[in-house]
């Protein structure tokens, strides 16, 4: 899964991230992912 801001909308990006590490955090990410058979998924870190 990917998730992608347009250029210009930089700003939307701290609430992005903090809904992504809620998903993260709550295992919902993981429901999504064994729900829609996807394998071989790794998360991303942050470089």
């Amino acid at each position: 899964m990917a998730i992608a801001i347009p250029r210009g909308r930089e700003d939307a990006l701290p609430l992005l991230t903090r809904f992504v590490m809620e998903e993260q955090s709550s295992g919902a990410l993981d429901t999504i992912q064994q729900r829609a058979g996807l394998r071989g998924v790794s998360k991303a870190t942050r470089e």
